[in-house]
């Protein structure tokens, strides 16, 4: 999430119920609320990359009928769904959308493919309390390219906003270890804090699943409203998809099939013809993950033994890769991949129902295909947007010289000068006062026409 800052600030958050450590209880919500996150500091405005949780507690094995089990695990054991609502552009992060057994995928693109938190080995199936201390970010932004923090928002556009994380049934955890418990739950939460010279907004990150009845032997698989399937407000239509993959059902996800079963698959929106070179797709995703990946792995707590390449991302977690297909043991089949270095402006546009064509030697349940969309902004939520915040008076504190109007300008990745409308829909604005007698290039629809750029 960061290439070329010094560190966060971290902002601890109150309980809606009081305090700021309490106490969990499973099958139940726990909230949150962000209106007291400093909105500037100094002449600096602040921007939240992310919320940063910590889950403190102890999982019991007991009665001889435990079942070891991998720190991944704790996600879908300790975490049903999130939301962040009441925000000034809507619901980023929605609990239709975001379950704890999708976060080992997510948390990929929050930090930029790179682990945000230690993560230890399996808890052993003997009978005793394993002391847990359980770290996950909650994704705000795009961690993702060279300028990650420009996909963050101003802390200003959550003002009245509430994060609540509904606890998991125990029945989650009894289902993977009979006789298991977990107790003496509780959790912090803080706010990640960037401050910037500047007052930008750049485009909005969202996690989407995209969710049909599976039928055995179906071929076609429909993606209704595909990038315009949304919990936020004041977006233009459709949206960038950075990533696209076909939620399985390893790990706890909830997909309709095991990938080893596929052996055919096309798309047509992303242009890929029919094959039934499955390995393609996996080559794809470990590519756009760069040089970061690792090897090896934790067995139980205490020991460690060397594993194989497929101990981790893209795969579920200690999963040893013998077999002879390069599928068998991935969390989804990755059908767009963004890659470390990402730009937001070679991201594609979707915009309306497509699908795919897939072949499934066995399937049952529901799809589950789970969408990264980058959005942006509708022209008048921009002058709605500068309303809002001259009148809360951050201009005021940041804005240095010029006597003009406010004005959205675009902030481009490599100081270039000029460039194709086009690929500027997903940029970054950054607020600017005119200056008299010399020119100047407002924004007032960022998709419609080439224009010069302030340079980034």
């Amino acid at each position: 999430m960061l290439q070329n800052h010094t560190g966060f600030e971290s902002f601890p958050l109150s309980a809606a119920g009081g305090g700021d450590f309490p106490s969990l209880t499973p099958g139940s919500p726990t909230v949150f609320n962000l209106n007291t996150i400093p909105l500037f500091q100094g002449s600096k405005v602040n921007y939240v990359p992310a919320l940063e949780c910590t889950i403190t507690g102890n999982l019991v094995q007991s009665g001889g009928t435990g079942v070891r089990q991998p720190w991944d695990n704790l996600y879908r054991i300790l975490i049903e769904s999130l939301e962040v609502r009441n925000c000034w552009h809507g619901s980023p992060i929605s609990p239709a959308n975001m379950k704890g057994s999708m976060l080992p995928i997510i948390e990929q693109f929050t930090a930029g493919y790179r682990q945000f938190a230690r993560k230890r080995g399996f808890f052993p199936a003997a009978n005793a309390t394993y002391p847990f201390s359980f770290t996950f970010l909650v994704p705000l932004s795009l961690g993702l390219g060279a300028k990650p923090h420009h996909t963050a928002q101003l802390a200003a556009l959550y003002k009245e906003a509430m994060f609540s994380l509904q606890v998991a049934p125990a029945a989650t955890l009894t289902a993977l270890s009979p006789g298991a418990t977990v107790t003496s739950l509780q959790m912090r939460c803080s706010a990640l804090l960037l401050p910037e010279p500047e007052i930008r907004v750049g485009p909005v990150i969202e996690y989407i699943d995209y969710q049909i009845a599976a039928t055995a032997g179906q071929v076609n698989v429909p993606l209704l409203g595909f990038g315009n399937n949304s919990q936020l407000t004041k977006m233009e239509r459709g949206a960038a998809l950075f990533y696209f993959g076909l939620l399985t059902s390893n790990g706890g996800l909830p997909g309709p099939f095991l990938p080893e079963n596929v052996t055919r698959l096309n798309v047509p929106w992303r242009g890929q013809t029919d094959t039934g070179h499955m390995a393609c797709y996996v080559t794809q995703q470990l590519l756009a993950m760069g040089t970061g990946r690792q090897i090896g792995g934790a067995v139980d707590q205490g020991a460690s033994q060397a594993l194989s390449d497929t101990g981790n991302f893209p795969y579920t977690p200690a999963f040893d890769g013998t077999t002879v297909n390069e599928l068998t043991g991935l969390l989804a089949v990755p059908v767009v991949t963004p890659a470390s270095d990402l730009e937001l402006s070679k991201i594609p546009t979707v915009d309306g129902d497509e699908s795919l064509n897939i072949t499934v030697s066995s399937l049952s349940g529901t799809w589950h295909n789970l969408a990264g969309q980058a959005r942006s902004w509708q022209p008048s939520a921009l002058q709605e947007l500068t309303q809002y915040l001259v009148n809360i008076g951050l201009p005021s504190k940041v804005l240095k010289g010029g006597s003009g109007g406010l004005t959205w300008m675009v902030k481009s990745l490599r100081k270039n000068d000029d460039i194709d409308a086009k690929k500027t829909r997903y940029l970054p604005l950054c607020l600017k006062r005119e200056i008299k007698d010399k020119p100047f290039h407002p924004v007032t629809n960022p998709t419609s026409r080439r224009m010069k750029l302030k340079a980034a």
